[in-house]
């Protein structure tokens, strides 16, 4: 039987919050049906530094 470890929860807490990030990022790509065409742009840059930072994250730990 293995022993509790806390830092386990701590992993699987920052593991949550990466997959809140990353879901939360692509969901606003629901919104390009409704923007103007040249809105696009702002959505797909934003969408594209939030993932970006969430990977270098992810990469650092």
């Amino acid at each position: 039987m293995s022993q509790f470890n806390p830092s386990h929860l701590d992993r699987n807490r920052e593991e949550q919050g990466i997959e809140e990030r990353v879901a939360e990022a692509v969901a606003r790509l629901d919104e390009l049906a409704a923007l103007p065409t040249p809105q696009h742009v702002e959505v797909f840059e934003s969408v594209h530094e939030v993932l970006s930072q969430t990977l270098s994250a992810v990469d650092e730990a």
